[in-house]
């Protein structure tokens, strides 16, 4: 496998990773940030997200929930100088609770990378899948009638293949989930990623709205750490625990 290729390979990892944050692992290189239209639509989303949030009355679940089934679409630009790619793709996660402060979780994610400049020019659209699974663990620090917070945790196995190519390696996850008004949810997510020969860190910020005590709206955003990858995502959330 070439440098390019297994940096392409990596990478992917994080322009798939949402939430989850998604990230990857690459080399170390000068760090420059490209726009996208895919920006604008999720913005706007957020927005309503907010909105809904604000003028939201009936009342759902009392906490957050780790008993729920996402799918999500995200889409994100990566471009440090010396490699420069677009992703898009669909991500579904799946998490069930075992224990009164344990769950259990995995995620399958399909997308398709554009990579413009690798040596020999654009090699046009590649196919990549994601798979992780692991367990966590979250601790509640506030419950109250207005809100409720926990502060989450956790570690998971990644495989990850780039058309004939394929990483394997692990992941962590950190952050408060906040649940507001019973029906508004925020969370914010550090997430470590460790595939192939180094690791990244990548930030994501996420909200949702429950719209009925089944369905959620969810939107979100993740950059990793030097501002090379934006990804944004938006999607959907249903509630598996009691109604």
């Amino acid at each position: 496998m070439t440098q390019e290729t297994m940096s392409t390979s990596s990478a992917v990892i994080a322009g798939q990773s949402v939430g989850a944050g998604w990230a990857s692992i690459r080399d170390e290189r000068p760090c420059r940030r490209t726009g996208s239209a895919a920006r604008f639509p999720v913005a706007l989303a957020a927005a309503a997200l907010v909105a809904g949030a604000v003028l939201a009355v009936p009342a759902f679940a009392a906490g957050p929930s780790y008993d729920h089934l996402d799918i999500e679409y995200a889409a994100g630009d990566f471009d440090d100088g010396d490699l420069d790619y677009e992703t898009q793709g669909l991500r579904v996660r799946a998490s069930a609770q075992v224990a009164s402060n344990f769950y259990v979780a995995g995620s399958y994610e399909y997308g398709q990378v554009d990579v413009d400049d690798l040596p020999g020019g654009n090699v046009g659209d590649l196919d990549s899948h994601v798979v992780t699974l692991g367990a966590g663990a979250f601790l509640r620090v506030l419950d109250s009638d207005a809100a409720a917070l926990d502060l989450t945790g956790e570690a998971f196995f990644i495989r990850a293949d780039l058309e004939k190519n394929t990483d394997t390696g692990w992941g962590a996850s950190f952050g408060p989930r906040l649940r507001l008004a019973d029906r508004f949810e925020l969370q914010a997510e550090a997430t470590y990623f460790d595939v192939g020969e180094d690791g990244v860190w990548t930030f994501g910020a996420y909200g949702q709205v429950d719209v009925t005590k089944l369905v959620a709206v969810r939107a979100g955003v993740s950059v990793d750490e030097d501002n090379d990858l934006v990804v944004y995502s938006l999607g959907a959330r249903v509630n598996l625990g009691e109604q």
